[in-house]
């Protein structure tokens, strides 16, 4: 069987949520499992999917007209159909009917991959025709919508609410894939975070040295990959990174050398992509859960697409880690790429998470062309939210064509 290119991984990505949308209100499924139907759509897909609307255009897999249309049909549907509460969304969604499912909770960082998704449309569609006007307008709306206010306790943004039970007692605490709130919170138009949110968030970090390294701990390998998915924070420190010399970039960086240590000391240097991540039911692994090192529980199961989304950070390790999945195990490859897990020992393999598949379109592409990277500086909001937390206001390098 032959090995997939980096970008034919890529484009299977990417087809995850162009191809399983429905086209009628831009809704893209959770996830994709051999022999299941009924999946519900994620909110946090969709705003992937929209912004990876982009990439398809720059890369020749869509037209613009349609990708336009695209993230019309989905921009019409949050700003007229899709319930709300203090304009945050239900975090799943009737793919069909676009009804909440499963009485699952407004999620308020959920819903920031979503307003993002906008965003990134609203700066990329920006010729003068009526549907890029309105893809503008509408994004700038559903936005404008949101009241961040109304999600803060104790300055800290509540994790979720729901109408039945209220908002959730947890709040967004540590280093994680929060930044991405912390930071879009502040940079809002109508009902900003203030600032005193992110003091309040930054006051609890966890910093530690693991392997001779000192970094801003979170275990899970995507919470820090996250947020370079949008967000171009190369040289970029709030003030705990400054004190300690460090940079949200380097940061990642570290963490993924550690995820390398951790792998070398357990004599499989190759073998590392520790992440959340889905596993078999039942036994001592227990599906779905939030995996990390070198703390915890290990149970050998991998998110291979981790590895590959660490390009930009630290190659080497990335194309060494990536090479060999691909190569020692080949199921982890399907019709829509990269499979979320893989249990080493037993050879088990996940389904397709549209959480995966977003994160490896939008990473990839930043690290070949930095086009999410661009894009973010100009998006006010997101810069606007950005010098509040660090100082930095990133500058366009250019106009596009």
């Amino acid at each position: 069987m032959p090995k997939p290119s980096i970008e034919a991984v890529q484009r299977a990505a990417w087809r995850f949520g162009w191809e399983s949308a429905n086209p009628k209100n831009g809704l893209v499924p959770d996830h994709i499992e051999d022999g299941k139907s009924g999946v519900p759509a994620s909110i946090a897909v969709v705003g992937m999917a929209l912004s990876a609307l982009a990439v398809g255009v720059e890369n020749g897999w869509v037209a613009r007209r349609a990708a336009a249309h695209r993230a019309l049909s989905t921009l019409r549907f949050f700003a007229r159909d899709a319930a709300h509460h203090g304009g945050f969304f239900f975090h799943f969604l009737d793919l069909e009917s676009g009804a909440r499912v499963w009485n699952c909770e407004i999620s308020s960082i959920d819903s920031t991959f979503l307003f993002l998704g906008a965003l990134f449309c609203g700066a990329y569609f920006d010729h003068d025709t009526p549907h890029e006007r309105e893809i503008r307008n509408l994004s700038e709306e559903i936005f404008a919508r949101a009241n961040w206010s109304w999600f803060r306790s104790d300055d800290a943004v509540s994790i979720a609410f729901t109408p039945e039970r209220g908002f959730s007692k947890h709040g967004w605490r540590g280093y994680n894939e929060g930044l991405l709130l912390a930071v879009l919170g502040l940079g809002s138009p109508t009902h900003a975070l203030p600032v005193s949110s992110y003091a309040a968030w930054i006051s609890t970090y966890r910093f530690k040295r693991l392997y001779g390294r000192e970094f801003l701990f979170c275990g899970p390998l995507f919470t820090h990959l996250f947020p370079h998915l949008w967000l171009d924070l190369r040289g970029v420190a709030d003030v705990p990174l400054q004190n300690r010399d460090l940079d949200f970039f380097e940061n990642t960086t570290r963490a993924i050398e550690i995820q390398v240590e951790w792998a070398k000391k357990r004599g499989e240097p190759q073998q590392w992509g520790v992440s959340a991540c889905d596993a078999p039911q039942g036994g001592k692994l227990g599906g779905y859960r939030a995996r990390g090192v070198p703390f915890g529980r290990f149970d050998e199961v991998f998110s291979p697409p981790v590895c590959l989304a660490s390009l930009p950070f630290a190659p080497d390790l990335a194309l060494e880690g990536w090479n060999y999945w691909r190569s020692n195990s080949p199921e982890i490859m399907g019709k829509w790429g990269v499979r979320g897990a893989i249990h080493a020992p037993s050879g088990w393999t996940s389904g397709w998470f549209g959480l995966d598949q977003g994160m490896l379109v939008l990473m990839l592409e930043n690290w070949r062309s930095g086009l999410l990277w661009e894009l973010s500086k100009r998006i006010t909001p997101l810069q606007i939210g950005l010098f509040e937390a660090t100082g930095v206001r990133r500058q366009a390098t250019g106009t596009r064509q």
